[in-house]
């Protein structure tokens, strides 16, 4: 009997038991490529993860979704924005995740809403307020183990409670535009500045949002510059002001160019928040009008270089070209977090890639990333197409690129590993270094793969590893 004639029941049953065979959820990567065993698995694969609440203890790993609005994630946001929405829908223990928290948020905000419906326009019902809102919690961290409450610093650590909840209202209130609901609780003493890391800060929501009036509102209950003391393990003191922290990232994510921070000083708390914004910036119109605010300042080598990093691995084009075009290293030999070509091949970002290759990338590269090359990098995506345009590029098999192989091996991906292999047999050149690969793979990555169910992955690396090149991998 062929898969696709078992009931729907049965079959969800196995493929539910075959992504916990996968070694999930600490890989959630071989997981995913069960979808490419048979359409039926295809079909079912969210089906199950969310009727059997899967990613309640996943890391999204890089996907952060920190910044989500400008930054390429090929269906993934859409994935876990969903679940979010789909646990906060039925949860109802609150020590699990934040999901009954988000919850009672929309329904708070509902609860205003139809008692000063007069007051605005805008129809509002649970399942709008909830979609919103799971999108606000994605920026803050929704995609990082979402059931447990300890991957949510705002949480107090002993009696588990969340701080000014009322902060959550804020911002669902300058989300949707409810004007009444914000002016309220500004008045009531409600900092539009702050956020108890469920939601991003109202002044943020409002500049991203385009809502003019909503950010003037704010403003209005803010100093122009104010230092607090902060418990921030890394600054002694804080700071607000009308436009920031916040507004200006989210102008900058917006792609607005109507706001006028002016001509602000190097040193100054309100310089580090430009340059936040100039991280983020959507276009580089943006860019260019918040360089100019910073007193004939220039911005610095080493930060070009880690936002072009940084918007690499968004799969954001135009401000890589843009970072290029002004300085930027292609190379990234000294970045921190691993050179821009590394980013862009893990993110499966296409385009970039070739930008970069074009623009000087070394393909060879690894830099501070002690995690391999660009090659491992593609190998660990699991993309064949990256792997390949590397390899046609000049990339090299290195000495350390025995993690390339293992990233091939663990994806479970047969056509990679015996491409690699093969490029293994015909580097007469590298025998050292294969020899010590062997032995590495001998002792410790073959005994393991076998620990983590891989037998196929095993079969095709055992002659090689016992061997050497034997057969039809000469």
């Amino acid at each position: 009997m062929s898969l696709i004639s078992l009931p729907t029941e049965l079959l969800h049953h196995i493929l539910y038991y075959s992504i916990l065979a996968r070694d999930f959820p600490d890989d959630f990567r071989r997981a995913l490529r069960l979808k490419l065993v048979c359409k039926s698995f295809n079909e079912s694969f969210r089906t199950v993860l969310f009727t059997n609440r899967l990613l309640d203890h996943v890391w999204g790993g890089h996907l952060t979704f920190e910044n989500w609005q400008n930054c390429r994630y090929y269906g993934a946001d859409v994935l876990w924005h969903d679940y979010l929405a789909m646990r906060s829908r039925e949860e109802t223990d609150e020590s699990v995740g934040r999901f009954v928290e988000i919850r009672n948020t929309a329904n708070s905000l509902l609860r205003h809403h139809e008692a000063h419906r007069l007051e605005h326009d805008i129809d509002l019902n649970l399942d709008v307020v909830l979609d919103g809102l799971c999108w606000l919690a994605l920026e803050r961290g929704g995609a990082r183990c979402p059931a447990s409450r300890e991957t949510w610093s705002s949480i107090d650590r002993v009696s588990g409670e969340v701080p000014n909840p009322g902060l959550n209202l804020l911002s669902a209130g300058a989300y949707f535009g409810c004007t009444p609901l914000v002016r309220e609780l500004l008045i009531e003493g409600y900092d539009g500045t702050r956020d108890n890391d469920l939601f991003p800060c109202p002044m943020f929501i409002a500049a991203w949002t385009g809502q003019d009036a909503m950010l003037q509102l704010l403003q209005e209950f803010q100093p122009d510059v104010e230092l607090t003391e902060s418990n921030n393990r890394y600054f002694d003191f804080s700071c607000r002001s009308k436009i920031a922290p916040g507004s200006v990232d989210g102008a900058s994510i917006r792609g607005d160019m109507d706001m006028k921070p002016g001509h602000i000083a190097k040193g100054t708390w309100p310089y580090t928040f430009i340059l936040s914004g100039m991280q983020r910036a959507r276009s580089p119109e943006v860019f260019d009008y918040l360089e100019r605010t910073l007193s004939q300042e220039k911005v610095s080598q080493r930060d070009k270089d880690q936002w072009l990093s940084k918007r690499a691995a968004a799969g954001d084009i135009v401000m890589v070209r843009h970072l290029l075009d002004i300085g930027a290293d292609p190379v990234g030999e000294t970045t921190a977090g691993g050179p821009p070509l590394v980013h862009a091949v893990r993110a499966w970002h296409e385009d970039i890639v070739d930008l970069l290759l074009e623009r000087g990338a070394d393909p060879n590269e690894r830099g501070k990333y002690r995690r391999g090359t660009p090659l491992t990098a593609a190998a660990r995506a699991g993309s064949m197409v990256m792997l390949k345009k590397l390899l046609d590029a000049g990339a090299k098999l290195a000495k350390e690129d025995y993690l390339t192989l293992r990233g091939a091996a663990r994806m479970e991906h047969t056509a990679m590993v015996e491409l690699l292999l093969r490029i293994c047999g015909r580097n007469a050149g590298m025998g050292a270094e294969i020899e010590a690969w062997r032995r590495q793979w001998r002792e410790r990555y073959l005994p393991q793969l076998q620990l983590e169910g891989l037998e196929s992955m095993v079969d095709i690396l055992r002659p090689w590893v016992e061997d050497g090149w034997r057969g039809n991998h000469s």
